[in-house]
């Protein structure tokens, strides 16, 4: 559901929706945890290798990326959004993976990915 069909609803369904969000938020980061967990698992099972990059080859790749990323900004201002409205969902995706890799640390909640 988007932003503008939460808005239309009623206050009282947004409230028992939001509870029910709430309630389920660490559930399902455990739940997706596990699927990837799961996949990662069937992949090596089957001849896959995982291969964890350096803090330096992890940079290399980022850099490599920002065309990709520029392509994506450019795209979505081309259609109204401002440069400013997608940096910020960028950022917020960011801080968001750093804020759930603290939480799986602090919680001891197991992962598909070394850190």
């Amino acid at each position: 559901m988007n932003k503008q069909k939460f808005n239309s609803l009623p206050p009282d369904i947004q409230k028992e929706l939001t509870g029910f969000s709430q309630a389920f938020i660490e559930r399902w980061a455990v739940e997706w945890n596990a699927i990837d967990i799961e996949g990662r698992e069937f992949f090596k099972a089957n001849g896959g290798q995982v291969l964890n990059l350096s803090d330096a080859e992890a940079a290399r790749w980022v850099k490599a990326s920002e065309p990709v990323v520029a392509g994506f900004k450019k795209d979505l201002t081309s259609k109204g959004y401002t440069e400013k409205e997608v940096d910020s969902w960028l950022k917020f995706i960011q801080e968001r993976i750093q804020y759930w890799k603290g939480q799986e640390k602090a919680k001891k909640i197991p992962t598909a990915y070394e850190y």
